[in-house]
């Protein structure tokens, strides 16, 4: 049907995507670089690089606040 289980399918790629992006950055980083400043903890260099590449997903670059 229209809009039955291919939205449950999309909604779970999703989801899964999702959850694969912020594995990623919890695994290189221990933790998440974007919440450094709003929990009063200083940045690696190697965090700021990143948070200023193209390969900072848009959720984390949205909550980055310098």
């Amino acid at each position: 049907a229209e809009g039955g289980s291919g939205g449950a399918a999309w909604l779970r790629r999703q989801v899964d995507e999702s959850l694969a992006d912020h594995s990623r950055v919890l695994e290189r980083f221990g933790r998440y670089p974007h919440r450094n400043t709003a929990r009063g903890r200083a940045s690696t260099r190697e965090e700021v690089a990143w948070l200023a590449s193209a390969d900072c997903p848009g959720w984390a670059r949205s909550q980055n606040v310098v």
